[in-house]
């Protein structure tokens, strides 16, 4: 009798810890399976490791992305030197201009087309949602150069809120605008 309980007394010990870790794995694994982990996953882990621009330079003649802007603080919109484009700029480049944007989610990813100057120009925009900011896009200006007109540039928008999901529904989107940085537009388009 002695010589089972020896050996069963190894197998409690080791009881002892697996259970715990078991749970611990159990937790992790349903946790995991939350629609949208993985999607949430990639858009903080993988997309603000990606370089936003493309390699394309040329401006598309017409949006199908509906949008519509909201409001505009310290935002001027200056004509350029094609009369069809025009640029959002802030009145007073010490600080931000801002735009709020109302877009529909009805595809993954949206054109834009930024400029900067200088390490100092940077555009940002942040989903609105629930009195809380979710940083999507970021960019910043190099030195000494401004860089191309035509430049175009990718908004994930699967990484907004719930973006996983395969519907249509309303995105505020907030563009933050620094220094002498640019947001083109045309007909006040801004995404394409």
């Amino acid at each position: 009798m002695m010589k089972f309980s020896a050996l069963r007394l190894p197998y409690k010990k080791l009881g002892i810890f697996l259970f715990p870790f078991a749970t611990i794995l159990i937790a992790l694994a349903l946790y995991l399976l939350q629609p949208g982990f993985a999607q949430r996953a990639w858009c903080n882990i993988i997309v603000p490791m990606q370089n936003p621009a493309l390699t394309r330079e040329y401006f598309f003649d017409c949006s199908n992305v509906r949008q519509q802007i909201i409001s505009m603080e310290n935002i001027v919109d200056q004509p350029s030197d094609d009369p069809r484009w025009r640029f959002f700029t802030p009145k007073d480049p010490s600080k931000p201009g801002k735009l709020l944007i109302w877009i529909k989610k009805d595809r993954n990813k949206v054109i834009l087309y930024p400029r900067m100057s200088g390490p100092l120009d940077v555009v940002t925009i942040h989903e609105m949602r629930n009195h809380q900011r979710r940083m999507l896009f970021f960019v910043e200006g190099s030195e000494g150069r401004w860089s191309p007109i035509s430049k175009q540039y990718v908004l994930n928008l699967c990484c907004v809120d719930f973006g996983w999901i395969d519907e249509e529904f309303d995105v505020k989107l907030t563009i933050n605008i620094y220094g002498f940085g640019q947001i083109w537009h045309k007909d006040e388009n801004i995404f394409y």
